[in-house]
């Protein structure tokens, strides 16, 4: 907009803003990219439940702290050196004093152009005092007097803070700062006097932006911190802390508070559905018999491969915004939201996607939308016009001669000129158009794309159950040992508890199960531990212990070792979900054993584990077998 606007020497005021208005338009068409998509898909989020209020200062009151604080001072001792530099620029609040001070600047600025013989008629003029306007209504929305804007208006709230203005407030203003200097002419006293004014804001701004934010030194520096430091320090609020009112969070995700005033945080993801009950973190079955046997995860898609015994739906791990879309086989399938669940008060947000009987490749991937494509293609277009106009009037200048007058000698043009000339011109014109190509090409790629047949990096890198079911596993129980199943003691079903139907591979104890697999990075072992429902009210029992053992080279190490007892413990009449690490082990041949055995009593010792599966893990997050310790809110 600047450079548009100061194209010219001296101008006319109405000239200026029509070269002000040019270049916010080009500005404006530049970032139709991001703005279209937020005026056109606010609808889709949470829009408008920051708290503003509290971010507004009083003007007056502020005012009149400030002479109070001033008059208070004592003015005969030696310490007012320190004192009024503390109660102007320390004590009040950070987003009042730098306002002030880059009003200021921009009001002496606009003053300054506006008296000056110099720049009467300038554009310099022109642009210092709109930038001393901007920087007048910035302030002003950050007063309290334009509370009911910031409640009613319908664009504003996606600004969400009145200090985020502070960003444009501040380069107006020092474009009003250097029309203040330039007032002058060079070497005059006026021009030092404007630097030195100039200079005495810029350290008043630097000095509040400081001393309001004093820090520590410590004896050593923390160590710098990774993508684990950062989740483990996350806080149990709602939406995360992040927009802790919510804003921005589609509207398919509503929590509703069960204490008036007091909202719930992100404990209730977890609470309601354990992290670690997705399969690799991503894909679960909510409803249905149906089994998860392949997952793949890459940027803004996730694939699942699932085998339903009957009709099922499949969640994906992932909040549903605009652009996503679900297949079910290559064919475009209904994507929705979880719905509210009363027992949770929530809606959890997550995407689910229904699917028949049978086995299915089930797809969900992030995508462009109407909103984005117009607003891509205004950018697009925007910037293939500024770059056309930019090149041709350079070839003008640099190729082009000017006209000659009637009484000047007539020279042919160079033939080779004139061909370097109209190739130039053609090279001028390809740019835009290969530009706008491009970006058409991506745009319809991005849409039209889709995921290889066969699924290239497998979050399931083992499935136990299956493996034991195609004799490549060794199982030990009282009815014999060999590969394969032995009933009644080791079988192959599905069961469920609480609702929740999974396959299961049973194991009465004492039994185990050995399989020999090759451990990929980053492997866990996952599954859900239970005992079957039939056990839970019996009048005799003790539980039973889950066990995981590795073997390798260097012999037999444990890595899971769990009892469970639902007779007793009402908190284990559930699906226990465990992860194991196999980190340990990456890279190795292993020998995997799970291995079920009585606490004591063999009666109704009835158990098993659900799906059990080697899965891969990538994520800086803590695996979803940890026990996560929110930070307070």
């Amino acid at each position: 907009m600047i450079g548009v606007a100061w194209s010219g020497g001296r101008v006319h005021w109405k000239d200026a803003l029509r070269r002000i208005s040019i270049g916010i338009t080009i500005g404006t068409g530049l970032s139709a990219f991001f703005w279209v998509p937020v005026i056109l898909e606010a609808s889709a989020v949470h829009l408008g439940r920051s708290e503003v209020t509290p971010f507004l200062f009083d003007p007056i009151t502020t005012t009149r702290n400030l002479v109070h604080a001033i008059r208070g001072l004592d003015w005969t001792s030696g310490a007012i050196l320190t004192a009024l530099p503390e109660t102007l620029i320390v004590r009040p609040p950070n987003h009042e004093t730098i306002p002030v001070a880059l009003l200021a600047l921009a009001t002496l600025g606009a003053v300054a152009t506006g008296v000056s013989r110099t720049q009467r008629g300038s554009a310099t003029r022109t642009i210092t005092i709109m930038c001393a306007v901007g920087v007048a209504a910035c302030l002003a929305m950050n007063a309290t007097w334009v509370r009911l804007a910031w409640q009613t208006l319908p664009v504003i709230p996606v600004i969400q803070y009145a200090w985020r203005l502070y960003g444009p407030m501040s380069l107006m203003a020092a474009l009003a700062g250097a029309g203040f200097i330039a007032a002058w002419r060079p070497g005059s006293r006026m021009r030092a006097v404007a630097i030195g004014v100039a200079t005495v804001l810029v350290a008043t701004l630097a000095t509040g932006s400081l001393l309001t934010r004093r820090g520590t030194l410590a004896s050593s520096p923390p160590p710098p911190p990774d993508g684990g430091m950062v989740f483990a320090r996350e806080t149990d609020r709602y939406a995360g802390g992040t927009t802790s009112t919510g804003e921005f969070l589609p509207r398919t995700v509503e929590i509703s508070d069960l204490t008036p005033g007091v909202r719930r945080g992100l404990s209730v993801f977890t609470d309601a559905i354990p992290e670690a009950s997705w399969h690799a973190g991503l894909v679960r079955i909510p409803s249905g018999d149906a089994e998860v046997t392949a997952i793949d995860h890459a940027r803004n898609r996730i694939i699942a491969e699932v085998d339903a015994t009957t009709a099922s739906t499949v969640a994906f791990h992932q909040f549903m915004f605009p652009g996503w879309r679900a297949t079910v086989d290559g064919i475009p399938a209904p994507l929705a939201a979880a719905p509210y669940d009363e027992s949770i008060h929530a809606s959890l947000g997550y995407m689910v996607v229904a699917v028949p009987a049978g086995r299915h490749r089930v797809e969900v991937a992030f995508g462009t939308t109407p909103a984005r494509m117009v607003g891509t293609t205004v950018s697009v277009v925007t910037l293939g016009g500024m770059l056309a106009l930019v090149f041709r009037n350079l070839i003008r200048w640099t190729f082009v001669r000017p006209r000659s007058s009637p009484f000047s000698l007539s020279i042919p043009r160079n033939p080779t000129r004139i061909a370097t000339t109209g190739a130039r011109r053609g090279l001028v014109t390809a740019v835009p158009l290969t530009i706008a190509i491009t970006a058409t090409v991506t745009v319809v790629w991005q849409v039209a794309h889709r995921a290889p047949t066969r699924l290239p990096d497998d979050k399931i890198s083992f499935d136990i159950d299956e493996a034991v079911s195609d004799r490549r596993g060794i199982t030990s129980s009282p009815a014999g040992s060999g590969p394969g199943f032995f009933p009644p003691f080791v079988n192959e079903r599905t069961e469920t508890i609480n609702g929740d139907t999974r396959p299961f591979l049973f194991m009465h104890p004492p039994s185990d199960v050995t399989v020999t697999l090759e451990v990929p990075p980053n492997a866990y072992l996952q599954a859900g531990l239970a005992c079957l429902p039939e056990t839970w009210e019996t009048d005799y029992g003790d539980g039973v212990r889950f066990h995981a053992d590795v073997t390798d080279a260097s012999g037999t190490h444990t890595i899971l070792d769990r009892r469970v007892n639902p007779r007793a413990r009402r908190e284990d009449r559930r699906w226990i979900d465990v992860w194991a690490n196999l980190g340990s082990v990456a890279g190795e041949t292993v020998r995997l054993t799970l291995r079920t055995d009585p606490a004591e009593d063999l009666s109704y010792d009835w158990c098993g584990w659900a799906n059990p599966q080697v899965v891969t893990w990538d994520s800086p997050r803590p695996d979803p077998g940890t026990s996560h310790v929110w930070e307070n809110g």
